[in-house]
C-alpha cells in the first residue's frame, strides 16, 4: 500500500481492521467517532483490489485505524496479503478481523481464512510473524465472529440493539420480511439479504426522513452503548 499520509506519520500506532462489507465499515467508523473521536482521513489505494473492496483511514492523535472492507468472506486471505507490507511494518501493532457467523462453527470459520497461522476466535492472542527486516515480530490479533454463539451478522447485532427500545417496530419488520411469499421475496432469497432487508425496514420505520440517507446516518439511530453492541465490539476499546 502506497500512501503519503502513512509515510509521514512515523511515530504512530496502526491498527488494521478487516471486515466483510461496506455496512460493517460504515458502522465501525461511527463507533470510532463516538467512542474516541476518530476522524476520517482518506480512502487508501491498494494494488490489485477486487470488486467491492474499500480501504479507509481514520486517525485520533497517536493512533491510526485502517478499515478494509474486503468484499466478502472469501476475500479475507487475499486482502490480508494485499496489506502484508503494512502489517509487517513496525508501526502496525494490531490486526482485527470481523467475520459474519454464517456457520456457527468457530473451527471451520477460522480454517476457511487460510492464513497459515494459529488463530483463535473471540479473544486477543499474539501471532508471531516475520517483519520487513526478516526479524520475528509479535502481532496482536483478534478474530471476532459476530454474533457469537448463533448464526447471523452485523445486522443481527443491530436488530438486537433496536429491539430493546423499539420492540413493536422490530417485531413488525421481522415478521413482514419472514412472511413474504415467493414472488415478493425473490430479491431477498439469501439469508444475508434477508437480514439486510429486515434492518432496512426497521431503520426506515424508525426514521422515514432518513430513508435515502447514507448508511452511517441511519446507524446514528443505534445506541452504541447498548449491551449487544458492547458484547460484540467492546474488545476494540483496547486498541482505540
Amino acid at each position: 500500500m502506497m500512501n503519503n499520509y502513512l509515510d509521514r506519520k512515523k511515530d504512530i500506532e496502526n491498527t488494521i481492521i478487516f471486515v466483510e462489507g461496506i455496512s460493517d465499515l460504515a458502522f465501525l467508523s461511527l463507533l470510532l467517532k463516538r467512542w474516541n473521536n476518530y476522524e476520517y482521513v482518506e480512502d487508501l489505494k491498494v494494488l490489485k483490489p477486487r470488486k467491492g473492496m474499500k480501504c479507509t483511514l481514520y486517525n485520533a492523535k497517536s493512533n491510526n485505524i485502517i478499515i478494509f472492507s474486503v468484499g466478502g468472506v472469501e476475500n479475507f486471505n487475499y486482502a490480508y496479503n494485499l496489506l502484508k507490507p503494512q502489517i509487517n511494518s513496525s508501526s502496525t501493532k494490531n490486526v482485527v478481523m470481523i467475520i459474519d457467523n454464517d456457520l456457527n462453527d468457530e473451527e471451520k470459520i477460522l480454517n476457511n481464512l487460510n492464513l497459515n497461522m494459529n488463530l483463535q476466535a473471540n479473544k486477543w492472542f499474539v501471532s508471531k510473524i516475520i517483519d520487513d527486516y526478516e526479524e520475528e515480530k509479535e502481532l496482536n490479533m483478534y478474530i471476532k465472529i459476530i454474533p457469537e454463539g448463533k448464526i447471523g451478522a452485523l445486522e443481527t447485532v443491530l436488530i438486537d440493539a433496536v429491539r430493546k427500545t423499539e420492540e413493536d417496530i422490530t417485531l413488525s419488520a421481522v415478521n413482514y420480511i419472514d412472511n413474504l411469499n415467493d414472488i415478493e421475496s425473490k430479491y431477498i432469497s439469501k439469508k444475508r439479504l434477508n437480514l439486510k432487508a429486515k434492518t432496512g425496514v426497521i431503520f426506515n420505520l424508525l426514521s422515514p426522513d432518513k430513508t435515502f440517507d447514507a448508511l452511517q446516518k441511519k446507524f446514528e439511530l443505534i445506541n452504541i452503548d447498548d449491551e449487544s453492541i458492547i458484547d460484540n465490539f467492546g474488545f476494540l476499546k483496547k486498541v482505540i
